[in-house]
């Protein structure tokens, strides 16, 4: 007999998943944790009585004349969250649509929809608590843990059916999470936070201004303001230190005594050695081990030969005779210390740390440097740094799981071989941190999971020393990967054929304090990398031919061959008849130099070096890749690079770079992505498979993404005007094929390795909707921004 669905059997499976949750009570209606689960309306004679009450007209007939309830119920005392489970027996009266997120726009529907969609009950019950709670609601069909759907929406309290947000769409056993858990999503997903983020930002906009010209008035030259800054708020991070309690207990004192400046200086002349103490340590860690206090490298466990790269660069930042003079053009921001070091101690300490550590929900350190760099003239774009937008290093961990068929998690490994600040390594954190929370483990495990990912799933090169240290505080701050940075030029050429010292790194041991590796050889204690993702320098001469530099078994293949050819002409002059022994000597030794020439051959194939021959360094395309080298086979690299490279400039190292590797799609972006780096330049995002070469025979995806949904708001740079969410989900789409084809926007085409990679190549042009009139605006706009960003107004 054919097995018939029971619902029944669907509420057991919840009522084992519940159950299972850790900290969960392990039967209905006892409370554990502050939390309690109810079957149906067990709630009758408890604390949550008063739910009889709120469902007394909740019959899903929608009659308002009978009572209805949730097949469970789970509740937080204390809490404004309380999750509802509606159940159906079969997967097909799962849900009334496709696309989850048309209940937005359609409500619970009709009597009949509520009585037969799992979603639609959940939904109809939710609208009755939706006065008095933030309602998770849940619908669950099937009748196996296997096929058993599970779809949760949040209603915020006090809004409409409009404002509903969908929380999670799987299974059993990767859905249905603790109520604690769902309280910490639903803050993100409502974005509870963004009203104080941008206030914040605001501030620091305001702040890092103010900061710059405050650094610049005391003699602290552009290209050492950020490492500067970045020692301070190293030191400020150790709370064991004099630095931290001296400074915030003269802070707190001026606020106990409602005094707009501080009595006294407790740093003043001594803030320079206060400082380095704080950093290094303070006393001797042998002699005086009792009474040592730990600098912040003993605290993060930093190895010896990192500390000495470290303390180099600091040592020459705080040894200026400035930083004890007395300090010029104090303002509000700056009003306490009677030396320029202490001055920007209290300063930093007040409009930095704390409101780092009351917002820890907020990326502080990623907006204070992207901002303070950006108001430091010259510095980054000299340099060819092109600080990357947040929403876009988030958006390459979406686009490097789409391409991966699998969610970052703490195995999962990404390099940053050009890491600036670290925000692409910041981004990868958080989306492995996000992955991780909605895993039904208990809280002890996901805090395994995410320290190991902390301390294994990020690896980051930066050869500028000063960009070093910043990406070093900046992920100190996020409490990760900062043994994993590494201080040194990650251009093939310079590891693999070194001139200097450039491309080489100290090792981790604690017992070679000064021996330093070629980076290649240091990356190999991390085994197969998965993914990559890079934002390279800009400013690279491509006409530079100064390099003298030469891969060394290029080198010793080049001599193996003008040895033959001197050989050669050695048997053309020899006399056939009477030298013919010489001549078979001549031959055999042709023939010994030619194995040798195979085996040099081998060597280089054996180390993937026929994909690094053809780099010498002076290309952004050199930076993609040096990093694919260093990814497993078949990992992904994404890079976002000028157009030129996609285009008839960047053909030769493209075809070099495709004979190794696969493009797997090139999308064009926003003309003013970077604006808030004060960069123009036209950008493309490239990804690519390591170590698979390019099959012609298979499809890349181009898209011509011009629009991000970011507009340009007078004195605040770039901003989301609410649409971003759905053109990133519209964009994976595109690069999914299931969007609805445009061929003005997107489209699938197979290319060899010597045809054009840019998406103008292949996307039409919708000339119907240009005109003279867009054309004089767009020419007006350029101008203008070029104008004021020549005469430093743009920020004014």
């Amino acid at each position: 007999m054919p097995r018939t669905n029971s619902e029944e059997t669907t509420k057991g499976l919840v009522s084992d998943k519940l159950k299972n949750i850790d900290e969960y009570p392990t039967t209905q209606n006892l409370t554990v944790n502050k939390v309690t689960w109810f079957k149906e309306d067990s709630y009758k004679n408890t604390n949550y009585s008063k739910l009889c009450e709120i469902f007394k007209k909740a019959s899903k007939n929608q009659k308002l004349n009978s009572r209805g309830t949730p097949d469970f119920t789970i509740t937080l005392d204390s809490s404004e969250i309380i999750v509802l489970v509606e159940c159906k027996s079969d997967v097909r009266n799962h849900s009334q649509f496709v696309n989850y997120e048309d209940y937005i726009t359609h409500g619970y529907g009709t009597s009949i929809e509520t009585n037969r969609y799992a979603i639609n009950g959940a939904l109809w019950y939710a609208s009755f608590l939706k006065d008095y709670y933030d309602v998770i609601a849940i619908g669950v069909s099937g009748q196996n843990n296997v096929e058993a759907k599970v779809t949760s929406f949040v209603w915020p309290k006090g809004k409409e059916i409009t404002d509903i947000k969908l929380v999670e769409n799987g299974n059993l056993n990767n859905s249905l999470i603790s109520i604690e858990q769902y309280k910490k999503d639903i803050d993100i997903i409502l974005e509870r936070f963004a009203p104080t983020e941008e206030l914040i930002r605001k501030e620091l906009r305001k702040y890092t201004l103010s900061c710059a010209n405050f650094l610049r008035a005391n003699g602290i030259e552009d290209n050492s303001k950020a490492g500067f800054v970045s020692a301070i708020i190293l030191g400020l991070t150790n709370r064991d230190s004099k630095l931290y309690k001296d400074t915030k207990n003269a802070i707190d004192s001026k606020r106990i005594k409602k005094a707009g400046v501080m009595d006294t200086d407790p740093l003043g002349s001594l803030s320079v050695k206060i400082l380095k103490a704080s950093l290094y340590g303070d006393g001797d860690p042998i002699t005086e081990a009792e009474s040592y206090i730990k600098g912040v490298w003993d605290i993060d466990g930093i190895p010896m030969g990192k500390r000495t790269a470290l303390q180099k660069f600091y040592d020459v930042l705080l040894t200026k005779n400035e930083l004890l003079n007395a300090p010029k053009g104090k303002n509000k921001y700056f009003q306490d210390g009677k030396t320029v070091l202490s001055c920007c101690i209290f300063s930093l300490y007040e409009y930095v740390i704390e409101v780092l550590e009351k917002y820890t929900g907020i990326d502080v350190m990623g907006e204070f440097y992207t901002t303070f760099l950006r108001f430091t003239k010259g510095n980054a774009k000299e340099k060819g740094i092109v600080l990357t937008p947040k929403h876009i290093t988030e958006f390459f961990c979406d686009i490097a799981e789409y391409y991966l068929d699998k969610r970052f998690d703490e195995n999962t490994k990404v390099i940053d071989i050009c890491c600036g600040t670290g925000a692409f390594l910041i981004a990868t954190l958080n989306k492995i941190r996000a992955n991780i929370s909605t895993l039904s483990i208990s809280e002890i495990a996901k805090n395994e999971k995410y320290s190991l990912a902390q301390k294994n799933s990020l690896i980051g090169v930066e050869k500028d020393a000063s960009m070093y240290t910043l990406a070093y505080a900046n992920m100190r701050f996020h409490g990760d990967g900062k043994s994993n940075l590494f201080n040194c030029s990650s251009l093939l050429i310079d590891s693999y054929a070194p001139i200097d010292d450039s491309g080489k790194t100290y090792i981790s041991k604690q017992s070679d304090l000064l021996t330093k590796i070629p980076l290649h050889e240091a990356l190999k204690e991390f085994n197969d990398i998965d993914v990559g993702m890079i934002n390279p320098p800009y400013s690279l001469n491509k006409k530079d031919n100064s390099s003298n530099q030469e891969y060394q078994l290029i080198k010793d293949i080049e001599a193996l061959k003008d040895e033959i050819k001197k050989k050669k002409m050695m048997k053309k002059n020899k006399k056939i008849n009477e030298e013919e022994e010489k001549i078979n000597k001549i031959n055999e030794d042709i023939d010994l130099l030619n194995k040798k020439i195979q085996n040099k051959e081998l060597e280089i194939k054996s180390q993937n070096l026929q994909e690094v021959v053809f780099q010498k360094g002076q290309d952004e395309l050199d930076f993609v890749a040096s990093m694919l080298h260093y990814l497993k086979k078949g990992g992904i690299g994404i890079a976002i690079v000028p157009m030129s490279c996609a285009g008839n400039s960047g053909a030769k190292l493209r075809s070099e770079l495709l004979k190794h590797h696969t493009l797997l799609a090139c999308m064009t972006m926003p003309l003013q992505l970077f604006f808030d780096s004060h960069i123009d330049i036209a950008t493309c995002i490239m990804v690519f498979k390591a170590h698979i070469p390019h099959d012609n025979s298979k499809a890349t995806f181009f898209g011509r993404w011009i629009d991000d949904g970011f507009k340009i708001i007078p004195h605040n740079g770039r901003k989301d005007t609410g649409e971003w969410k759905k053109i990133k989900q519209k964009w994976i789409d595109q690069i999914d094929g299931t969007a609805e084809a445009n061929p003005y926007i997107w489209l699938k085409k197979k290319i060899n390795i010597d045809d054009e990679a840019l998406a103008e190549a292949y996307i039409k042009t919708d000339y119907s909707k240009l005109s003279d009139v867009d054309f004089e605006k767009i020419l007006k706009k350029y101008s203008l921004f070029k104008y004021m960003d020549k005469n430093g107004l743009i920020e004014e």
